[in-house]
């Protein structure tokens, strides 16, 4: 899941979050901004995609984003969710995701136009429940602030493998 301030419209696609090389065909998921403001949430298995759209919020609006992956009687089921709300599930492909690969945030062939933050990847599908804890413990006007990893979401059974808050100000390179 991660915090986006789109500050520009883009006419192709660009790396918000991703791990794997989804240019190769290698396994792999991220989440990517495809253009007039929609997010694409993509699985990828052996050249395979496995995708889920929802459209982004405004031009230089903070939206957040999160997606989660559920198996259910044999199939997994993709589900993007938007400022907490969740869009419609795509069911699909069976997904092993790659730990050997890099996680890349912003960038990986084009550069996401605009700001990333909060950026947290958890080894489990999330409740819609703490989606919107996660949401709601670490948003403010000016973007997604939290002091600790998993604040806001006192039901998770486990903290984020990942989380990137992206606090030290500008620059091109995260310390945390």
């Amino acid at each position: 899941e991660a915090w986006v301030k789109p500050t520009t419209t883009m006419s192709q696609w660009q790396t918000i979050v991703a791990k794997g090389n989804q240019i190769t065909n290698s396994s792999g998921y991220g989440m990517y901004e495809s253009g007039s403001n929609t997010i694409d949430f993509r699985l990828r298995e052996g050249g395979v995609n496995f995708l889920a759209r929802t459209v982004v919020a405004n031009i230089n609006e903070w939206t957040h984003l999160a997606f989660t992956v559920t198996l259910v009687n044999g199939i997994q089921y993709l589900t993007p969710y938007r400022n907490g709300v969740a869009g419609v599930p795509t069911y699909g492909i069976p997904f092993n995701p790659s730990t050997a690969s890099s996680l890349i945030i912003g960038n990986t062939q084009n550069f996401f136009g605009g700001q990333i933050d909060d950026v947290r990847i958890y080894n489990y599908a999330r409740s819609p429940g703490q989606i919107l804890e996660d949401m709601r413990g670490s948003s403010n006007t000016t973007g997604a602030i939290s002091a600790i990893a998993g604040s806001g979401a006192g039901t998770q059974p486990a903290s984020a493998l990942g989380y990137w808050q992206f606090d030290e100000g500008y620059d091109t390179t995260a310390n945390n």
